[in-house]
């Protein structure tokens, strides 16, 4: 099974200098140039054409807020492979597989099952509830920006 994993955004990281490097020599020590791709910052028409595409969305991040990517992959019913994060778990309602952000052989675990399963002619589009999605977001966020300003010290 030929798995190709493609990934894109930004190589700086001022928290980390080197971690790009560091990553990439690793991926060249293992040998896996044809199934590592780092694409760089990519306009958001080519991200919503390899989420069409794509057999699943991974999102190893360590810490992060709510995630565009996992609603934008939501948005096309792209499986999603995520950081067991909390917030992760919230934004999906459960709805995606999980691994320990330093679990290699769970992510590795989740990639294959998904790879035997996954149509290899997919071409999605959005899914129709988008509407809907939006709107319930929207008034999550009015309801939450509300909260913190009738409660200034929850800021």
């Amino acid at each position: 099974m030929d798995i190709v994993v493609a990934a894109s955004g930004s190589t700086l990281d001022f928290r980390e200098p080197g971690r790009f490097e560091a990553m990439m020599q690793e991926v060249k020590a293992r040998g896996l140039e044809t199934n590592f791709r780092h694409l760089g910052m990519i306009p958001l028409d080519h991200v919503y054409a390899l989420l069409r595409a794509s057999a699943a969305l991974i999102n190893p991040s360590e810490c992060e807020g709510w995630s565009t990517t996992v609603e934008e992959a939501k948005s096309f019913g792209v499986p999603m492979l995520l950081s067991g994060l909390d917030v992760h778990r919230e934004q999906t309602e459960g709805r995606a597989r999980y691994f320990g952000i330093h679990d290699a052989e769970a992510l590795a675990d989740h990639m294959s099952q998904v790879a035997r399963s996954a149509d290899p002619g997919i071409a999605r589009d959005l899914l129709p509830n988008l509407e809907e999605r939006v709107k319930a977001f929207v008034a999550d966020f009015v309801r939450l920006t509300a909260d913190v300003m009738k409660n200034p010290e929850a800021r």
